[in-house]
């Protein structure tokens, strides 16, 4: 299959030859191999993964998105997308306490939605790498 991730700034993976590809929604997680059913969903705020012939393992952190397949391409675009190799695991810490420290102050210039989304591309970031 064909796996293009794209974002408004880059081409995150444009591959011509992947296995499969993991991805999750709000509702859980679900796999696509060739001749997948035509399909698009909003994806979470989670890891994608895919696999190419060599049995190779390959991880992406996306900030959500929509994810499209005709059972032989799959395209997913998102604000933004990062490949596990490329995530900075000391900024994604830091990251992630800041946003937790703002969500426990509760004060009223506090966006709570916004911080707990922070958390969650933070947590999302950091799993990628582990």
């Amino acid at each position: 299959m064909k796996l293009t991730i794209q974002t408004p700034d880059a081409t995150i993976v444009d591959m011509d030859n992947v296995v499969s590809v993991q991805a999750r929604t709000e509702d859980g997680g679900f796999g696509i191999l060739p001749g997948h059913i035509p399909m698009t969903s909003a994806l979470d705020v989670a890891l994608v993964s895919y696999l190419t012939p060599d049995d190779a393992k390959h991880t992406v952190a996306v900030m959500g998105g929509v994810l499209n397949t005709d059972g032989s391409t799959v395209t997913i675009l998102t604000i933004a997308a990062e490949h596990a190799n490329d995530i900075d695991q000391l900024r994604a810490s830091e990251a992630l306490q800041r946003a937790e420290e703002r969500l426990k102050s509760r004060t009223a210039d506090v966006d709570v939605n916004r911080a707990k989304l922070s958390v969650a591309r933070a947590q999302t970031r950091l799993s990628a790498i582990r």
